[in-house]
């Protein structure tokens, strides 16, 4: 499930207890991914209360991390401290190869972005699929 840093947060975070499962959902495993992470309403709290797997870096860090130390010093920060909680880290938004680049020498994970592709529909990414299969 991903969660956006917005005042919705709070209640899933409360329904959260202190071992890192969904309380109340016994076998269940819920993961959480936190998109957004850096504006808004983000939080570290939600770093502490949430079990989660992935902290997205927001695009505007991403777009601006190139050009703008102080983007690029966020980024790097949010990358070292997902990863000191044993996130994977996602930048999105990332447009150009030299964002790309940059982003990777900081040892983030993955990233999203129109350098990898605009959005599709549903019926041509299943031809891409089918093509990209042969």
């Amino acid at each position: 499930m991903m969660l956006t840093c917005k005042p919705q947060c709070e209640p899933a975070a409360r329904a959260v207890d202190g071992r890192g499962g969904a309380a109340g959902h016994g076998a269940l495993d819920v993961r959480f991914e936190l998109d957004d992470f850096g504006i808004g309403y983000s939080s570290l709290m939600y770093l502490q209360r949430l079990p989660l797997k992935r902290l997205k870096i927001d695009q505007s860090f991403v777009r601006d991390v190139a050009t703008n130390p102080n983007s690029a010093v966020i980024a790097r920060s949010i990358v070292a401290l997902g990863h000191g909680l044993g996130l994977q880290v996602i930048a999105e938004g990332v447009e150009t190869d030299a964002q790309r680049a940059l982003l990777a020498q900081m040892d983030c994970d993955a990233f999203q972005g129109y350098f990898f592709g605009r959005p599709v529909a549903l019926a041509e990414l299943a031809k891409l699929a089918e093509l990209a299969g042969k």
